[in-house]
């Protein structure tokens, strides 16, 4: 599970005072991260709001050697009408900067551009084998987390190299 720090609305609100053009509250963040101690980071910055806390949680960024099937997202942007081709085009058309994508909101969508002919459960299913390399399924491509898909930084760079979106 990814750390989750909360910030009182006061400190936000500093904060996207230092923001410069289309920087997030992460940027800025890690922007004051790099600046304090002269080193790059790695990991991936998430932020959200909740109530009168805006929440920032760090997702952990895996080395490529993790993802065993990140081969295939090449593969799937070839062939448009693929489901799972069709499931990372819908998750690049909705998530803004891969801050992710409520799960409701996700399926429904999936379901109404009839991705595996609207079937819900074959859509959860397909979304399913895309959280592990293991066996059969699809490649770690998505997690969860706070009610959301997230792609893997790793995989949503890749994404972005082949998808048009």
């Amino acid at each position: 599970m990814c750390p989750v720090i909360r910030i009182p609305n006061d400190l936000y609100k500093k904060l996207e005072h230092l923001a410069v053009g289309f920087d997030t509250p992460a940027n800025v963040i890690e922007k004051l991260i790099i600046a304090q101690d002269g080193n790059e980071i790695e990991d991936g910055l998430l932020s959200g709001k909740k109530g009168d806390e805006i929440t920032i949680s760090i997702q952990h960024n895996l080395p490529v050697s993790e993802f065993k099937k990140i081969h295939r997202i090449k593969k799937w942007s070839k062939c448009l009408q693929q489901g799972n081709s069709q499931i990372i085009n819908t998750y690049l058309e909705l998530s803004e900067n891969n801050y992710g994508i409520e799960r409701d909101v996700f399926m429904d969508v999936l379901e109404s551009k009839e991705v595996y002919g609207g079937d819900f459960d074959k859509i959860k299913n397909n979304l399913s084998q895309m959280k592990n390399d293991n066996g059969n399924n699809h490649g770690r491509i998505f997690y969860e987390y706070n009610n959301k898909w997230i792609m893997y930084d790793v995989v949503y760079k890749e994404a972005l190299k082949y998808f048009n979106n």
